[in-house]
C-alpha cells in the first residue's frame, strides 16, 4: 500500500494552523519533529510540494509520532500546569516504536485488550505469587522461577515478536483458554502459566524435559516430532535447567 501526502495537508491533519501564531508556538516541539521528517525526504524546500510516496508502515510510524506528541501536550496541560516539558517518565507514554513493530505482527491480532501498563503495582510481589501458584498446582517454585527467568527475565510487560505476553510469555490463544483476562498482570500471568505448566507435567508423566519442550515448541509439534527438537527448543530447555540448577545449589 502506497500513500502520498502533501506538506500542507500533513500539517492540517496534525492540527497545526500556520496562520495562527499561538498554534505554531504551542506546537513548536512537534513542528521541529515534522520539519526534520520533511527535510529528510528532501521536500521541505518547496511549500505545498507533494511528498514522495510513503509506505503503510512509514505512515503508521508518523501517526505514532503524532499520538506521542499529543499525549505529551496533554500530560503538560493536566499535570504540569501548562509548562512545556520534553521528558516524560516512560510509564506515562508508550514506546510507540516497539508498539508499532508488534502491532504489525500477524500473531498479535488476537492480543488481549488491556494495555501493558494497566497493571496494579501493588501486586508486584512475585515471590509470593510464585509460592501461591506452586502450592495450588503442586509445581516446584524454582521451576516456575526458572521458566519466568528464561521467558521474560522477570519483566511483566515483556512481549515477543510473535505476540507472547507477560512473565511466562502466554500466547493469546493459550491465555484465553486458561481464562487469563490480563496477561500483563503478574498474578494472572503466573497463575495461568503455572496451571499450563502443570498440565504439561501431568501429560508427560512428570518429565520436566518434555514439559519444557512442549511449553516452548507446542504439544502438537512435540508429539509429531519427538525426536527432532529444533535447536531453539533445545537451547531453551538447557537455559531453564541451568537456572534451576543454580537455584537449587
Amino acid at each position: 500500500m502506497i500513500i502520498s501526502v502533501k506538506n500542507n495537508e500533513l500539517l492540517r491533519i496534525a492540527g497545526i494552523d500556520k496562520t495562527n501564531p499561538s498554534s505554531v508556538n504551542n506546537q513548536s516541539t512537534f513542528i521541529d519533529l515534522l520539519r526534520n521528517t520533511l527535510q529528510e525526504t528532501g521536500t521541505s524546500r518547496s511549500s505545498g510540494a507533494a511528498l514522495p510516496a510513503l509506505t503503510k508502515d512509514q505512515v503508521a510510524l508518523l501517526v505514532k509520532n503524532i499520538q506521542t506528541q499529543m499525549n505529551r501536550h496533554l500530560f503538560t496541560m493536566v499535570f504540569n500546569n501548562g509548562e512545556q516539558i520534553n521528558n516524560i517518565p516512560s510509564t506515562m507514554l508508550p514506546d510507540y516504536a516497539r508498539e508499532l513493530n508488534t502491532s504489525l505482527m500477524e500473531a498479535s491480532k488476537n492480543r488481549q485488550v488491556p494495555p501493558k501498563n494497566n497493571v496494579n503495582s501493588s501486586r508486584f510481589n512475585l515471590d509470593a505469587i510464585i509460592e501461591k501458584a506452586a502450592r495450588k498446582y503442586e509445581v516446584d517454585p524454582d521451576l516456575i522461577r526458572s521458566v519466568i527467568k528464561t521467558e521474560s527475565n522477570f519483566d511483566p510487560q515483556a512481549t515477543s515478536p510473535k505476540g507472547a505476553m507477560g512473565l511466562m510469555q502466554l500466547m493469546p490463544e493459550t491465555a484465553r483458554d486458561l481464562g487469563v483476562k490480563n496477561a500483563y498482570d503478574p498474578q494472572e500471568n503466573i497463575m495461568g502459566g503455572t496451571s499450563y505448566l502443570k498440565t504439561l507435567l501431568d501429560r508427560y508423566d512428570g518429565k520436566v524435559y518434555l514439559a519444557l519442550a512442549a511449553y516452548n515448541w507446542g504439544m502438537g509439534n512435540l508429539e509429531r516430532n519427538p525426536r527432532h527438537l529444533p535447536q531453539e527448543t533445545i537451547s531453551y530447555i538447557d537455559r531453564v535447567n541451568s537456572y534451576l540448577k543454580n537455584m537449587k545449589a
